[in-house]
């Protein structure tokens, strides 16, 4: 209702209302009220039109010092009203000039009514210090909103990467694995081949999936079991085992649907930097769950590499919850530890994790 000059028009309206109780009476003036009318109409333009729209209100003031003293309508606070739509645009030159042409109008005004100088000219510069604040505000509200938005785009289009990474990238890295593994061996079994294209369909209909998806905030939804389980099915490809320790969080909790995807990245990076089975340990107290998950070290490279898009995201979304994700070499065995807060699921919340 208040944005894009709703607010000034409002007022305007509101102020030009003082007339009507006098329409019709001795006390009317009908060419105080015909300014005070082109002066609201100076409010909608400037409302849109800067320039124009004070320049017509200028207008209207100077037509305004022809008036009796006595017969002075509202003008100024019109005029006023006009400079704080330029101050929602943050435009403080043109609305310190027209401030000024403001009050020398309306003290002159004033000064003719027999006022002194300080009476005459107070009342004015307190009306110019609201105008300034209320438009200095409508100015720093358009401005976080205006942050606000980025902060969304910035989010959407992180959120895009997380999940070409998340989906996309890891099974076209599965492929490759698979590829290798079979060219080591001299050859690979139609069911291999058969596991390949099904990662190559997988990572076809995520994008096709993604992109009829741009736009609706949402992403997929993986929850710690459905990790636990892919993770093992990638990990058998491989010949190796998923260990699972403990008992994994109950779905109700928020951190099942954003645990899920960290948990999956966690056992990706294991299988794709790690040797022999990997193992995952499930930890709880009465505010928060923990995931530990573990491989044995292939090579000193694959634990000294510099942050990736993986790790960050994984990062990034334990932190929105007010969890953590944590690594740290233990012997031979890489751990990647992720700690989460139990917070309860609202209705449809995790469809948009």
């Amino acid at each position: 209702m208040f944005q894009g000059g709703g607010a000034e028009i409002s007022l305007g309206l509101l102020w030009l209302s003082a007339w009507l109780p006098e329409v019709g009476s001795r006390d009317f003036h009908p060419l105080a009220f015909l300014l005070d009318v082109a002066a609201f109409g100076a409010v909608v333009v400037t409302t849109r039109h800067r320039r124009w729209g004070l320049a017509m209100m200028l207008a209207a003031l100077l037509c305004s010092l022809l008036l009796d003293p006595a017969t002075y309508g509202v003008i100024g606070v019109l005029s006023f009203i006009a400079v704080i739509a330029v101050l929602r645009d943050r435009e403080l030159r043109m609305a310190a000039a027209h401030t000024v042409m403001t009050v020398i109008v309306g003290a002159s005004v004033s000064f003719r009514l027999g006022l002194g100088p300080v009476d005459a000219l107070f009342p004015w510069l307190l009306g110019a210090g609201i105008a300034w604040a209320i438009g200095l505000s409508f100015n720093g509200q358009a401005q976080l909103a205006a942050l606000k938005e980025r902060e969304k785009h910035h989010r959407a289009r992180l959120e895009l990467a997380w999940d070409l990474h998340d989906f996309v990238a890891r099974d076209l890295t599965i492929i490759s694995m698979r590829i290798e593994a079979a060219k080591r061996r001299g050859g690979a079994t139609v069911e291999e081949l058969e596991q390949i294209a099904q990662h190559s369909r997988s990572a076809a209909q995520f994008l096709r999936d993604t992109a009829g998806q741009l736009g609706s905030g949402s992403s997929r939804v993986l929850s710690i079991h459905t990790a636990l389980a892919e993770g093992a099915k990638e990990l058998a490809t491989m010949g190796r085992g998923l260990v699972v320790e403990g008992s994994a969080p109950k779905p109700e909790y928020l951190g099942d649907a954003v645990g899920g995807r960290i948990l999956r990245e966690a056992i990706h990076n294991a299988s794709k930097h790690g040797a022999g089975d990997v193992r995952v340990t499930f930890d709880e107290n009465a505010s928060r769950f923990c995931m530990e998950v573990a491989n044995i070290v292939v090579n000193t490279t694959s634990v000294q590499r510099g942050p990736s898009l993986g790790l960050g995201a994984m990062r990034q979304r334990a932190a929105m919850l007010g969890g953590e994700v944590s690594t740290k070499r233990r012997g031979a065995e890489w751990i990647t530890r992720i700690s989460l807060p139990k917070q309860q699921l609202a209705p449809g919340e995790g469809e948009h994790q």
